[in-house]
């Protein structure tokens, strides 16, 4: 373990961070990050859904586009287009894409593999996710076309995901996703773990590390000025902590409930909530709302339909803190949304990203509903100091290590590196 000066900390990432070069040499670019030489390329991010549907498959891309663009590169987006897409990518200023409409597995990946085959002029794609027409219409077009594939599995490799319809995954790893992966130039990785999740299934090749972006936040008084005033009527001054995303069984939902549940006996005070804002399948979604009913809940525990944009980040600053207590992750955008506003988060070692825990923007819970209940019950009775430091702390975690400059930076050398004009970046593992 190694020690900066804002704390200790044993991950790839601080460990790159903490390198540092005497003053008046100048270091080698792949080092510092440095913009250098725009290069031309021709770069695509292969993305299931042009949504917010595709969650950290659709907000880890469009942010990483927007480093990019500040690196100098300018990258299209290529997904399956839905009914809100058109609004959505205005909304986040996104116009650069290749969209197409598709019912089904077959009919996704026949239009994926047709857009890119009508292409003479593509120099990299940059595939997200595993197990759908992204990994087929990349073993279909990938000899024939001759492009570099970088994959990046985003979580799905690891243990917990991979339990999840084992015999069909088992299925088309064997069949499709190893073969794919081995035939890529390089695997990205979101951190130390998921690269040792890519190893377990006997990937041999180079692996980058590098986590996904922070976004730049709008600031709170643009949020409480533009915002839902009825967000802002029903939530200033109270103490809720939030949980935002997929509602789904894999985010520990239902243990989070139980842990609320188990609260009201041990905290005095009523002055605490959860909100839970998010989408899911309404079977699943109808059956944790009546999980609060029957627990006689629903004065403590809210739902709210999804947000985005400005009411999103208005939900973060009213917030106490982020809830989430997962079983699996890749590396959620969510906390560094959450992080990006100050707000700090409970959460677990799923979540990848352990950094929080040792620089203080985070506390570590598991899904024992105990543990999680005495963590939660931290969070509510934290002292006023201790709240300024842990948003100031989530603050420079978002901004200084997850930024859009550094991150942009290190995928510029990535694919510079990929098309033969860079040295072996200090980021990638062979």
């Amino acid at each position: 373990m190694i020690a900066t000066k804002n704390g200790p900390t044993s991950s790839s990432l601080a460990i790159r961070l903490a390198i540092t070069i005497p003053e008046g040499i100048e270091a080698p670019s792949h080092m510092t990050g440095a913009k250098g030489d725009i290069i031309e390329m021709n770069l695509i991010f292969s993305l299931p859904h042009l949504s917010i549907s595709g969650a950290g498959l659709f907000y880890s891309p469009v942010q990483y586009l927007k480093a990019l663009k500040k690196a100098g590169i300018t990258a299209q987006l290529m997904g399956r287009a839905e009914t809100s897409t058109a609004q959505e990518l205005t909304d986040l200023n996104i116009s650069n894409l290749i969209s197409f409409k598709a019912t089904n597995l077959i009919n996704a990946t026949y239009r994926r593999s047709r857009a890119i085959t009508n292409r003479n002029d593509i120099d990299i794609i940059h595939s997200h996710g595993l197990w759908g027409d992204v990994s087929l219409a990349s073993t279909i077009t990938k000899r024939l076309k001759g492009y570099i594939e970088v994959v990046s599995p985003h979580g799905m490799l690891d243990s917990w995901a991979l339990g999840e319809n084992r015999k069909k995954k088992e299925l088309f790893l064997k069949t499709v996703e190893l073969p794919r992966l081995k035939s890529s130039k390089c695997i990205h990785a979101l951190c130390d773990s998921e690269r040792d999740s890519i190893r377990s299934i006997g990937y041999n090749g180079p692996i980058a590390i590098i986590p996904n972006v922070a976004p730049i936040a709008p600031s709170m008084q643009n949020c409480l000025r533009n915002g839902s005033n009825e967000i802002i009527r029903k939530l200033s001054g109270t103490n809720f902590g939030l949980y935002l995303g997929r509602i789904h069984k894999k985010k520990g939902i239902e243990e989070l409930i139980s842990a609320i549940d188990e609260i009201k006996y041990k905290v005095k005070s009523k002055n605490y909530s959860l909100l839970i804002c998010g989408w899911g399948e309404d079977e699943y979604v109808n059956k944790i709302k009546s999980e609060v009913a029957n627990r006689k809940l629903t004065e403590v525990i809210n739902f709210l339909n999804p947000q985005k944009g400005i009411d999103k980040y208005l939900l973060m600053y009213l917030s106490k803190f982020l809830l989430l207590p997962s079983y699996s992750e890749g590396q959620p955008m969510v906390v560094l949304e959450a992080w990006a506003c100050g707000v700090p988060t409970v959460m677990t070692d799923a979540c990848n990203l352990s950094i929080g825990f040792e620089w203080g923007a985070a506390r570590r819970t598991t899904l024992d509903i105990d543990h999680l209940a005495e963590t939660i019950i931290q969070m509510i009775n934290r002292s006023p100091e201790e709240i300024i430091l842990e948003g100031k702390n989530s603050l420079h975690l978002a901004t200084k290590m997850f930024s859009e400059d550094r991150i942009g930076s290190d995928l510029k050398i990535l694919y510079e590196w990929l098309l033969g004009n860079k040295s072996v970046p200090l980021f990638v593992e062979e």
